[in-house]
């Protein structure tokens, strides 16, 4: 209500708020789960596996991942190699490669 008495409007009215409070965020997870709760006793809502309820790899997905893992860990080992000073002495040399498991002499 302005100083005349008159109503400013719907707009002007939420202008003057600052803040709009919903209630904490604790409370509203407990409201959903209680209601997620309700729904899946009704039986008429069944909740999907999630990380709460934990979650099962197949034996393929498993594999897969355990084969990306070696992967990376070659790909990181060689990207470390890349970076190593390069000794120029004939002996130190065979000897980074025999490390390195690379041949020593590719022809003859």
């Amino acid at each position: 209500v302005c100083s005349s008495g008159q109503s400013r409007g719907p707009i002007a009215a939420m202008a003057d708020k600052r803040h709009i409070y919903h209630g904490s965020l604790d409370q509203r997870m407990r409201e959903d789960d209680a209601f997620d709760e309700k729904a899946e006793a009704s039986g008429h809502i069944m909740k999907a596996p999630g990380a709460a309820q934990g979650r099962q790899e197949s034996a393929t997905m498993n594999r897969a991942r355990q084969e990306h893992e070696r992967k990376m860990a070659a790909f990181e080992s060689q990207k470390s190699r890349q970076f190593d000073a390069v000794p120029t002495n004939d002996l130190q040399v065979k000897a980074r490669l025999r490390e390195y498991g690379e041949p020593i002499c590719m022809f003859g």
